[in-house]
């Protein structure tokens, strides 16, 4: 996985975790929102925001129900003796890129990975590092005949799957 999401029973999110390249040993960076709890048995919305910068490096905003969810610590996993760092990460490097022609895969089970015990309704791949006004906008529903700027794939999950299970 390129990144995955530790969500306890309680709706508290422990971590989520990015995968390192092989030009770090796979030192994985991991977020951390510990004031972050999702309201369990509910509707919710959200919104990861991917930002890379020239030199390649990646940041990333959390939101939950279009409110931007405090950062509380980070770590990378092979970094020695660092710990949280309860700073701003800025860009971390050597992080794997998503890019055209991989494979999106949300909800299932993989590695001893617990699935997604829930439903998923119009999910979205944006091209661009999100603003706040365009998580708001992303939250409503969306026509997907006159979709916003910027959304690059749009699944509202109520249209069938091509005959090889993929949307477009």
């Amino acid at each position: 996985g390129w990144i995955w999401v530790d969500i306890n029973e309680d709706g508290k999110i422990s971590n989520f975790t990015f995968r390192g390249t092989e030009a770090s040993s796979n030192n994985e960076l991991r977020y951390k929102f510990a004031e972050t709890v999702i309201p369990v048995g509910s509707w919710v919305h959200m919104a990861f925001v991917f930002e890379y910068n020239a030199s390649g490096g990646l940041r990333c905003e959390f939101y939950v129900n279009g409110v931007k969810q405090t950062l509380t610590g980070w770590n990378r996993s092979l970094t020695e003796g660092a710990g949280d760092s309860k700073n701003d990460p800025g860009y971390q490097r050597n992080i794997y890129k998503i890019t055209d022609g991989q494979v999106l895969s949300i909800g299932g089970v993989a590695h001893d990975r617990n699935g997604l015990d829930g439903v998923i309704d119009n999910f979205q791949v944006w091209d661009k590092a999100m603003t706040a006004e365009d998580v708001k906008t992303s939250m409503g529903d969306l026509d997907a005949k006159n979709l916003p700027s910027g959304i690059k794939c749009y699944w509202d999950f109520d249209t069938e799957a091509g005959s090889d299970y993929t949307f477009k």
